[in-house]
C-alpha cells in the first residue's frame, strides 16, 4: 500500500510539474489571481460590480463575465479595471515557477467570493 502511495505521489508531483509549465494553465492562474485582486479591491473600497461597469463605462454583464470566468484579458483591460477601481496594476515575475503558482486561487475559491 506504501508501495502504491509513493508512485502515486511521484505521478500527481510530475504532473503538477508539468502543468506548471504549460501556458495556459500559467494564464489562466494569472487571470484568476487577477480576478482575486479585483475581488479585494471592490469589497475593500465597497464598490458593487455595477458601480465598477458604469466606472468602465461597459455594461455590467461584462465585469459579471470577467469575474466568474476571466477571459483572456489584454494589459489593456486591466489597466482600465484597475484605474476604475483607483489603484495601479502591476505585473511581476518570480524566481520559480512553483511558487508563483503554489498559492494561485482556484476558480472554487474565486466563485466562493
Amino acid at each position: 500500500m506504501k508501495q502504491n502511495k509513493a508512485k502515486f505521489e511521484g505521478s500527481l508531483a510530475g504532473q503538477v510539474e508539468e502543468l506548471e509549465r504549460d501556458p495556459d494553465f500559467v494564464a489562466e492562474a494569472m487571470a484568476l489571481s487577477f480576478v482575486e485582486s479585483i475581488l479585494d479591491f471592490m469589497q475593500k473600497e465597497d464598490v458593487s460590480q455595477a458601480e465598477l461597469a458604469e466606472r468602465m463605462k461597459v455594461s455590467p454583464a461584462f465585469i459579471s463575465r470577467i469575474l466568474a470566468a476571466p477571459p483572456n484579458l489584454t494589459l489593456k483591460s486591466m489597466a482600465k479595471i484597475a484605474l476604475a477601481l483607483g489603484v495601479v496594476p502591476q505585473i511581476s515575475l518570480e524566481d520559480t515557477v512553483s511558487h508563483a503558482y503554489a498559492k494561485a486561487p482556484t476558480r472554487r475559491r474565486v466563485a466562493e467570493r
